[in-house]
């Protein structure tokens, strides 16, 4: 499995928030809300989770850290991790 940095796994983020909620890179920015300024709600996480999934091969599913992930950075790190620990 190829190496993916945490720039890869935040353009893999820009692309499903453009496709799935056609939301510009010029809104989206590491600090933004999920919820709060990005207007996301429980299923459109699933959505993220299976965008995000389709491109780097990573599952959010049943991840401890999941409940922390509020911004946009706090999703590229636990993406980030998860891609790490699998190809460890």
């Amino acid at each position: 499995m190829a190496e993916h940095t945490r720039d890869d796994v935040y353009g893999a983020v820009v692309e499903v928030f453009w496709k799935e909620f056609e939301i510009p890179e010029v809104e989206l920015h590491r600090g933004a809300h999920l919820v709060d300024d990005l207007d996301l709600d429980s299923l459109d996480v699933v959505t993220l989770e299976l965008g995000l999934q389709e491109r780097l091969g990573a599952s959010l599913g049943d991840d401890p850290d999941y409940a922390k992930i509020q911004t946009v950075q706090d999703l590229v790190d636990v993406v980030a991790e998860r891609l790490s620990e699998a190809g460890s």
